[in-house]
């Protein structure tokens, strides 16, 4: 929450090593680069972190080895350039269950064609859709369902108010509203809450001017400069921030924002004005445990303290609204923060659009086949000579992160007239970078395998992932086998992989670019990217398992198909 004092202990997210989901090269002897073993398919990769420190292999990184280590790997990415030799892995699409000849009934209820899609708008709305906003992300208008609400009004050792009670004690369900509507961009919009207290006053607040704030850029780049700093943002999306981030005090544990605010709010009760407040409004994932109220440490037990901010428990599935309002710091009091003599907080749990995001219909089309100078297909094509629009397109994803289970359906027509259908209700494998998350005590900075995941930082220079896209932001990505049909034919089972990200590709001009905004993109330099935080893309990729060079990109893939949709609708 907004405080006199700004926590700046910067978070540094250290660059990990740059791996391939299902793709390895084998080594030269200059590179010593050890082949994967194909024969198992968990994308597990792990890595360590002491302190700042970056280690290589097994010790620590001595001065210059990190950045030679980095380069090698790209290399070895990049091998259809050099000339390296590939291993053929012991997995081929036989490893997966045997495709049928027609498309099946799914055993989830997905749909099997595009008129059931379950969706507001009529077919045609759908396949003529051509905005290029990102649709429904990132998550800027939200508001609270029903009237269920809650006050954050503890007691505190010498009587004052306690406005956060880590052991639940003073958390009290009141009846209330919440309406926020902001552009992240212009810096702009609204914030109208309501509701009555246990006493039964009724209240309003009302804000409509943003100033202030801060906000944890994490892997953004400007001019050529990884970020981890703190910026004034009045209004951001997408960051981590109290905790241990330094962004925020640490009255609340490392939280993932998918919104937040700052600035002044006037604030009625009964009718008659109390004047102007300092506000903060922030949408997170569950700090909260919305049962026992509880903020605890990592054991699910022993209330939250804010003087360990790294022993903490979050909860990534659910999501929560926190608004507070508050008098200037002062003079010291008994309340808790102390420096306040009015601090009000809120909280919101059932929210509209649900998060976080699961569920969504993403449309728009657009194919990624360009040409590389071999003659091969190119499917990420950073100049984006190969962006092409599709004549129609869809995709559905409905996915649960924490059974890991759904479905992903998708259809589009190619410029050659022909119909396709991608359909996946089994996903394995894939990897995440977890940022900030307290296990056992402990910081997480490492990898793990995870088939559906969200709100995770991969590509670029994270190590999730290869460098083939920038630092991404994911809302929602998956991984695993899914069936594709062309013109009704199936053509087997390929190796998939989902995400809602937000803009690594302007929609307009097709490129992925470095920071400067015009020079095409490169792999061997991922520090050196510009991401638009304020549009959101999904990208669906299916391909063959790595196999013998090709003259591609990627180049040990035979097929490798890269579709783009850029209108995302947040579906319940």
């Amino acid at each position: 929450m907004t405080n006199k004092r700004r926590y700046l202990a910067f978070l540094l997210i250290v660059p990990l090593l740059a791996v391939m989901t299902a793709t390895t090269f084998t080594a030269t002897p200059a590179n010593a680069l050890t082949p994967r073993d194909y024969s198992y398919l968990n994308d597990n990769h792990l890595t360590v972190l002491t302190g700042n420190t970056k280690v290589c292999g097994d010790h620590l990184c001595a001065p210059g080895e990190w950045d030679k280590l980095q380069a090698s790997l790209n290399t070895a990415q990049l091998a259809n350039k050099t000339g390296a030799t590939l291993t053929t892995p012991n997995v081929s699409v036989g490893n997966y269950p045997a495709p049928s000849t027609a498309p099946p009934t799914p055993t989830v209820s997905a749909p099997t064609t595009i008129s059931q899609l379950p969706i507001s708008e009529s077919n045609v709305h759908v396949q003529e859709d051509h905005s290029l906003n990102g649709g429904d992300l990132p998550i800027t208008r939200i508001s609270s369902v029903g009237d269920e609400a809650y006050i954050i009004d503890g007691t505190t050792p010498k009587g004052g108010h306690d406005a956060f009670s880590f052991d639940g004690s003073g958390v009290k369900e009141i009846k209330g509203h919440v309406s926020v509507d902001l552009n992240p961009e212009g810096k702009t919009g609204k914030i109208v809450a309501t509701w009555t207290d246990p006493e039964g006053h009724n209240w309003k607040l009302e804000e409509t001017k943003f100033a202030g704030g801060n906000e944890l850029y994490i892997g953004e780049v400007k001019n050529g400069t990884l970020q981890t700093r703190l910026a004034a943002d009045p209004i951001m999306v997408n960051a981590y921030m109290h905790g241990t981030t330094g962004a925020g005090p640490t009255f609340e544990p490392t939280l993932f924002n998918y919104l937040a605010s700052w600035g002044p709010a006037e604030v009625w009760e009964d009718g008659k004005s109390l004047g102007m407040f300092q506000a903060h409004m922030m949408v997170t994932d569950g700090a909260r445990d919305p049962v026992t109220q509880k903020i605890t440490k990592s054991d699910g037990v022993t209330p939250y303290s804010p003087k360990t901010p790294w022993d903490s428990k979050v909860n990534h599935n659910i999501a929560e609204l926190h608004l507070v309002f508050h008098t200037p710091p002062g003079p010291m009091t008994d309340n808790f923060p102390p420096q306040f003599k009015t601090f009000t907080h809120l909280m919101f749990y059932n929210l509209d659009p649900p998060l976080p995001v699961t569920h969504v219909l993403a449309t728009n089309a657009y194919i990624i086949d360009g040409t590389t100078p071999k003659g091969g297909h190119d499917a990420f094509s950073f100049d984006g000579s190969g962006h092409k629009k599709l004549p129609s397109g869809s995709a559905e994803v409905d996915l649960d992160p924490e059974k890991k289970t759904g479905f992903i359906i998708a259809h589009w027509t190619d410029l050659q007239g022909n119909t396709w259908m991608l359909q996946q209700t089994k996903f394995s494998g894939g990897n995440e970078l977890y940022v900030g998350e307290t296990k056992n005590g402990t910081t997480q900075y490492t990898l793990a395998a995870d088939p559906v995941m969200i709100n995770a930082w991969m590509h670029g220079t994270t190590g999730a992932g290869p460098t083939f896209e920038p630092t991404l932001f994911n809302y929602l990505a998956s991984w695993g086998p899914a069936e594709v049909w062309e013109n009704g034919k199936s053509l087997g089972m390929f190796q998939t992989h989902m995400m809602v990200t937000d803009g690594a590709r302007d929609p307009v001009t097709g490129k992925i670019t470095k920071s400067d905004g015009v020079t095409p993109y490169s792999p061997n330099t991922p520090w050196d990217s510009k991401v638009n935080h304020n549009i959101a893309e999904m990208h669906l990729v299916f391909h063959t398992p790595a196999g013998n060079m090709t003259d591609n990109f990627p180049p040990p893939f035979k097929t490798f198909t890269h579709l783009m949709f850029y209108d995302i609708h947040v579906l319940h």
